[in-house]
């Protein structure tokens, strides 16, 4: 099934790219916002963590991380968390069903 980003993670990487990025070591990176602010980004074990501490308030990675992640050419995909992500597949199996349901209800 064909997995679609959500809307918040779409707006994320598209704010990425008003982003400057350094890298400091291989887990640690440094973004400055186009607001000229300066957010940390760290790898710890397989888990990244933001000085914004956007992704663990929200479940959806900031744009910082998004900025890193496009960086490191890696997919977007692997760090949403499941709650957030759309199966295409399954919507259109829950979209059938409703619409099934309500013509069922009107006849």
């Amino acid at each position: 099934p064909l997995q679609v980003y959500p809307q918040g993670v779409v707006q994320e990487i598209s704010l990425s790219f008003h982003h400057e990025l350094t890298h400091i070591d291989e887990s640690t990176f440094l973004v400055k916002s186009s607001a000229f602010k300066e957010y940390s980004i760290i790898l710890i074990g397989e888990k990244w963590k933001c000085s914004c501490a956007y992704l663990e308030k929200t479940g959806i990675f900031c744009s910082h991380l998004a900025k890193v992640i496009m960086n490191l050419k890696k997919d977007p995909m692997e760090y949403i968390n499941p709650r957030w992500k759309i199966n295409t597949e399954r919507a259109d199996q829950v979209q059938k069903k409703y619409y099934f349901q309500r013509k069922t209800r009107r006849n």
